[in-house]
């Protein structure tokens, strides 16, 4: 904060208070006390937050300014009546009490108590004046004080006067076992005192109660120890004590100490030496120094019941049960009044409160008045399908339903307007409450069939029976809608769900569409014949369609067609259709010709295994496979010992059609496995020898591919299988002209450029 460094009081001393300037809310004042009693006394610098753009500042012209030394660290304030504060010190080397006002014009008086013990000498390890160490505190109540001198083993208790600040009464609490006393509290109701002693780390508890000075003294008992150095107590919000405490030299520990019911005896106060976690932070022995507020200002006010309930339309009369007659009185809340007595006659449940003062203090209070009015006995105006059963909540006696007397359960079985009256058992109150009930019809709805059947592909419509314009249609299952009417094609046996409502009722129907679907082969598989072919399906079908054409259940096949037959199913209705394909051999499609298909070879043995597509088990097979070697199987190995190109030739003999296929393919062998082998020549010219360009070596491991250029650039061959699939110098089904070209060659784990030169 600006110019907040340099502030007096003592590292040691835990008594500095902060309190605002009574009348203002934008000064604070920083009341600091030097530490064992010295030089510095107790000063104050005051606070002005509107400073430093909004932040804060102390004022500098306050700073530091002394209020008197020498004082010991001893520091606390509670709050007057009149909203001024009692700042109370004591003096260093004497018995004086020292009452300071504070109030809208700064410190304005004292009153000064000289009384009980001399606060003087002590030597403690930072050395003299450690008897001014020890903290001073305010009962809840307004009513007290206790303070510890450390190493004079002593705690004290007086009385104070919150009106003219005057402490008085002594009570001493001294003992061997108290040496380096420190910290001080009481407990919430103001009837024990607790102690810290700091070396020994002890908390006592004192019985406030307990009669006389050495009754109270006598009372004094152990409640904790803690492993290390107790420090100051103080009473939290909460009511719970909270007790510093650390290790060693400024040495601060994880957790504080609690007390969690203070006002209790010792034995019973549930004392923990480490009750609460500070979440990381560590605490020393010091403790927050907050100015006492008593409660009740010692005015003694109470009205006759916090809470009274009353029927509507009673009067409840208020009357406050006061100790000090002279006090006056302000009624706030659901009156406006100025007298001790209110008589009240609220319609709804109310809080009156009461401001009582003595002239100086003054002290709040409420009562509420809690009216039973009965409302809402029943729910909402209702509408329903069926007899509604109206039941009265809570004890009730004397109850006529429209006049005549029944009990808690009354039917309702037609629509009308429906009045209870009844006696509330526990209040005596007379309640009375209304509900108009409508009791609806169901709607007049029924479907035209519960099952229907129909063929695949087929759409039907569903409308209902009955309704009527205002009524609400919702269907599901398999067709969502809010319409009345619906056209569906589904396209397997479904459940339509319907659901009509009035507003009020609803009913609900089910209606089940079954589709056939006639799954059957009217027809044979595609069938490749060396003639025409005679179809036929069963004559029990009617409407029977040959390729669009009405006919009868004969069809003749006398060229490759497709064929396709529509009939009906004379039992459902429904139209079945089947299609084939028919092949005649004299123009079969070069897919279905017979043709050469072969694995192989491999890398080293070189063989080749060749099969025959489209085969039929009539035809007859000849295989010429370019080595020298001939078969007669559909199926063949062939072992190619030699490296080089061979061409292999299919005859196929179809002796019941008569016909001849006839095909051919060229195969490379790599002999031995080796690296690939590029030709830079190639002749084809028609004379079998040297026809294609091929790669020689072995493929085995790699993805291979090769693309052949013209000089121009241009692709005129490209393949991803340079081993199978050779250029026979044409480019776009037209040879090429003699000359060079460039080729280029991945051959997986390499890739080869060159030239080679086509001659014919």
């Amino acid at each position: 904060m600006m110019n907040g460094t340099g502030l007096s009081g003592g590292a040691s001393s835990m008594e500095t208070l902060i309190l605002p300037k009574p009348g203002s809310t934008t000064l604070y004042y920083i009341i600091t006390v030097d530490e064992v009693g010295g030089s510095g006394g107790m000063r104050y610098s005051i606070v002005d937050i509107t400073l430093a753009g909004g932040n804060g500042a102390v004022v500098a012209s306050s700073k530091n300014t002394l209020l008197r030394t020498p004082t010991t660290e001893k520091l606390t304030a509670i709050k007057r009546c009149d909203g001024n504060f009692w700042v109370l010190s004591h003096g260093w080397n004497s018995n004086t009490f020292y009452a300071d006002v504070l109030d809208a014009s700064g410190f304005s008086s004292t009153v000064t108590s000289n009384i009980g013990t001399i606060h003087q000498n002590g030597t403690g390890p930072n050395g003299n004046g450690v008897n001014a160490v020890g903290k001073m505190v305010f009962s809840e109540q307004g009513d007290r004080i206790a303070l510890a001198i450390r190493n004079m083993n002593v705690f004290e208790v007086y009385d104070f006067d919150i009106a003219t600040g005057v402490v008085s009464n002594p009570i001493t609490l001294s003992s061997p076992s108290y040496n380096t006393a420190y910290g001080v509290a009481f407990s919430p109701d103001g009837s024990k005192l607790y102690g810290t002693v700091i070396l020994s780390g002890r908390l006592y508890q004192f019985d406030l109660q307990a009669g006389n000075q050495a009754q109270i003294a006598s009372s004094g008992t152990l409640v904790g120890t803690f492993s290390d150095l107790a420090g100051g107590v103080f009473l939290g919000r909460d009511g719970k004590l909270y007790i510093s405490n650390m290790i060693g030299q400024l040495n601060g520990k994880l957790n504080m100490g609690m007390v969690n019911a203070p006002n209790n005896p010792a034995v019973s106060c549930g004392f923990s030496a480490s009750g609460i976690n500070l979440g990381g932070k560590k605490c020393l022995v010091g403790v927050p120094n907050f100015p006492i507020i008593p409660s009740g200002l010692g005015i003694s006010v109470t009205p006759p019941l916090r809470n009274q309930t009353i029927c509507r339309g009673d009067t409840l009369l208020l009357s406050p049960i006061a100790s000090n007659p002279a006090l006056q009185y302000q009624w706030s809340g659901g009156i406006q009044a100025n007298t001790k007595d209110i008589l009240v006659s609220p319609s709804v449940t109310t809080s009156y409160y009461l401001e009582s003062s003595d002239g100086t203090c003054s002290q709040l209070d409420t009562v509420t008045v809690n009216v039973f009015s009965g409302d809402n006995l029943f729910p909402p105006d209702t509408s329903s399908c069926q007899p509604v059963t109206l039941l009265l909540n809570g004890n009730y006696q004397n109850i006529f339903w429209n006049g005549q007397p029944g009990n808690s359960n009354h039917i309702v079985d037609s629509s009308k307007v429906v009045v209870v009256s009844a006696t509330h058992v526990q209040t005596g109150c007379v309640v009375e409450d209304t509900i108009d009930v409508s009791i609806e019809n169901y709607p007049s709805i029924s479907m035209p069939f519960r099952q229907q059947t129909i063929c695949l592909g087929d759409s039907i419509t569903i409308t209902p029976l009955g309704g009527n314009p205002t009524a609400q249609y919702r269907w599901s299952g398999g067709f969502t809608a809010t319409t009345a009417s619906i056209t569906i094609s589904p396209v397997s046996t479904t459940d339509y769900y319907l659901e009509v409502s009035n507003g009020a009722c609803a009913v609900y129907d089910t209606v089940t569409i079954e589709v056939v679907n006639l799954q059957i082969d009217l027809l044979p598989e595609d069938t490749i014949s060396c003639l025409s072919i005679v179809l036929n399906v069963n004559n029990t079908y009617q409407n029977i369609k040959w390729n669009g054409i009405l006919g009868s259940n004969s069809f003749l096949a006398d060229s490759t067609q497709q064929v396709w037959v529509e009939v009906v199913d004379p039992g459902s209705g429904c139209i079945i259709r089947d299609t084939m394909n028919i092949y005649l051999q004299q123009n079969l499609p070069d897919s279905l010709r017979p043709k050469i298909s072969f694995e192989g070879p491999t890398c080293a043995e070189g063989k080749v295994s060749f099969s025959v597509e489209n085969s039929n088990s009539r035809f007859a097979y000849y295989w010429d496979f370019g080595n020298g070697s001939e078969g007669w199987e559909k199926e063949q190995m062939v072992s190619y010992a030699d490296e080089g190109v061979y061409l292999v030739y299919l005859h196929v003999t179809d002796s019941l059609c008569n016909l001849i296929f006839k095909d051919s393919v060229y195969i490379r062998s790599n002999g031995e496995a080796r690296g690939p082998f590029i030709p830079n020549v190639f002749t084809p010219n028609g004379d079998g020898l040297n026809e294609v360009f091929f790669i020689g070596g072995t493929p085995c491991g790699y993805v291979n591919s090769i693309k052949i250029y013209s000089r121009w650039g241009e692709i005129l061959f490209n393949t991803d299988l340079p081993y199978k699939i050779f250029w026979n110098g044409l480019y776009k089904g037209q040879p090429v002209p003699e000359g060079v070209y460039f080729y280029v060659f991945d051959a997986g784990d390499k890739v080869l450029r060159g030239y080679l030169t086509l001659l014919r």
